[in-house]
């Protein structure tokens, strides 16, 4: 991580804002969850993230500004069966916000977290039946599939300065769902 950050600096001059927008979904209920699986689940979702902050802050906080947004899942607020490994990575990773925004807030970083539910994408489209979101769908207040372009608006906002004395936060985007 810390060479591709150096790889990444050397190219553009600065980064002002890391997006740690990596998943990794299994189905494994408790019985079925190996070690190796979570470990892989947490390398991705939880482990990742770490490594970027830890490799892109220090240039942030030389500069004395930065933002950090990573991507969490309203599954945490009401788990479906078989996801304990993912589940849990998203719960660390409001951890790991709440905790680096506690860590870099005073070097002029914020750090947030987006947590979208079910969003259809060629990935999950590929992955997941269409009852899958038809019954996500039929549980939110707005009644439609989750798509990339609903985490436009809160992505940009947490971007820019309107949001510089927001830090350690959650944001729910997902039609008023919480859960999977």
């Amino acid at each position: 991580m810390q060479a591709f950050a150096a790889s990444v600096l050397a190219q553009t001059g600065r980064v002002d804002l890391l997006l740690n927008n990596a998943a990794y979904m299994e189905f494994a209920g408790l019985a079925e969850l190996t070690p190796k699986l979570w470990r892989e689940i947490q390398t991705v979702n939880v482990e990742a993230p770490m490594l970027l902050a830890q490799a892109f802050a220090p240039d942030m906080a030389k500069r004395g500004w930065g933002r950090i947004v990573n991507l969490a899942s309203s599954t945490v607020w009401g788990p479906p069966p078989r996801m304990v490994g993912y589940v849990a990575s998203k719960m660390a990773v409001i951890g790991l916000t709440r905790a680096l925004a506690a860590e870099l807030g005073p070097q002029g970083i914020t750090v947030n977290a987006i947590s979208p539910g079910l969003t259809k994408h060629a990935g999950s489209a590929a992955s997941l039946p269409e009852p899958a979101f038809e019954a996500v769908r039929a549980r939110q207040f707005i009644p439609r599939t989750e798509v990339p372009g609903d985490l436009v608006g809160i992505l940009a906002f947490l971007a820019g300065e309107e949001s510089g004395f927001m830090t350690g936060q959650v944001f729910n985007v997902d039609g008023g769902g919480f859960g999977f």
